[in-house]
């Protein structure tokens, strides 16, 4: 039971990393050469933008057309029910504070509307500059909701009984619900809204209004931060190939020899003080002699030994990862001699290495101070 879970473990470990075969392409050609031969790249995230007012407070002017259903209930005995449409220009100063917008303007507003009771029809129109206060919380970056108050002023603003009635000399007062959708991120947002209002003190009568809006506008501060979406980073991926002439086990087993445990230790020697990267992959390889499942725990196995003998050398145990891939990686197509040969090895691929010449000169130090003689060419 334990044999079979390791061995689903350590295949779970292969199919994962099949993504990274794209960067696997290696140089197969005689005696031991490890090589740089990959470039990945990453995409470093950019800092979200940054709303209007969400650092300090921002100001902005908007003209806009208000439009829509109006009516008339509730009406005394000498009238009836009325309906029609509202027409209104206005300009606006918009508060930008944290999560609030706050809109402050005037305009001017023209209504018609018209009923009759079967017997006349009659038509009203009211014609009134107007004030309005529209503070609202701001969901998200675009949508904004909250209340709107709306001031009519002046004489015909009572909506009388049938037009040319004699008005009074007063102020109208409608209160109600807007929902706004602003495009921002420019120097002139737009904005797109609805709302419904009904007054509050027109006597003997109850007005509502239906009425979709659009404003375009120009900022007058602007301390919103909006990030270009960063470059990409190249980091280069370093990978280095090192066959069974250079780091030599046992048949069958994953016990290094003892002069490749001296290469590998010096290896570690130098990866701990001159090589700076982000994380190292011990990847192990086997022929195809043998099933999947054997080879798959051996060349896992071989790849701890590999890792265990760079960290007892001095390597960051922290950086270091190992992976087996039994015979699914094969260097050298064949069941000769020689193509079993390339294919028996261990792969340490660096990651996010800040100077590939490290690496080269690292691994060559190792060589040199521990008797190798197959040249390491690097391209």
């Amino acid at each position: 039971m334990k044999k079979s879970v390791l061995v689903a473990m350590a295949a779970a470990t292969v199919f994962s990393n099949a993504a990274n075969s794209a960067f696997e392409n290696m140089d197969a050609s005689a005696g031991s050469n490890p090589a740089i031969n990959t470039i990945e790249t990453e995409a470093t995230p950019a800092r979200p933008r940054l709303r209007l007012g969400e650092e300090q407070a921002d100001f902005a002017l908007f003209f806009g057309i208000d439009t829509g259903y109006s009516g008339m209930g509730s009406v005394p005995a000498s009238d009836f029910a009325k309906d029609g449409y509202d027409l209104g220009l206005k300009g606006l100063g918009s508060l930008y504070t944290g999560s609030i917008v706050t809109d402050l303007g005037f305009g001017w507003n023209y209504n018609y509307m018209s009923g009759n009771n079967n017997i006349e029809t009659r038509n009203i129109r009211t014609r009134s500059a107007y004030g309005e206060l529209s503070p609202r919380l701001r969901l998200g970056d675009n949508w904004q909701i909250g209340p709107d108050l709306v001031v009519l002023f002046g004489t015909d603003n009572r909506y009388p009984e049938f037009d040319g009635q004699q008005g009074v000399a007063n102020a109208a007062i409608m209160l109600g619900l807007q929902a706004m959708y602003e495009f921002n991120g420019t120097q002139f947002p737009m904005r797109l809204g609805a709302k419904f209002l009904t007054d509050l003190d027109v006597a003997n009568r109850q007005i509502y209004m239906a009425m979709a809006s659009f404003q375009i506008g120009f900022t007058l501060t602007n301390t919103s931060t909006v990030v270009a979406e960063a470059a990409p980073i190249v980091q280069p991926v370093v990978k280095v190939t090192l066959d069974e002439k250079l780091v030599h086990f046992k048949t069958n087993k994953a016990e290094l020899t003892s002069q490749s445990r001296r290469f590998l230790n010096e290896l570690g020697k130098n990866i701990g003080n001159n090589m700076n990267f982000s994380n190292l992959q011990v990847g192990g390889h086997t022929d195809d002699r043998g099933t999947f499942e054997y080879n798959l725990q051996l060349s896992l196995k071989r790849a701890e030994s590999v890792k265990n003998a760079l960290i007892e050398g001095g390597a960051d145990s922290r950086k270091l990862e190992s992976l087996g891939y039994s015979l699914t990686r094969p260097l050298e197509p064949g069941k000769t001699n020689f193509a079993r040969s390339k294919n028996r090895r261990v792969e340490l691929k660096f990651n996010g290495v800040d100077n590939a010449e490290a690496i080269k000169a690292g691994v060559n130090e190792a060589k040199n101070t521990t008797g190798y003689k197959e040249e390491i060419l690097m391209d």
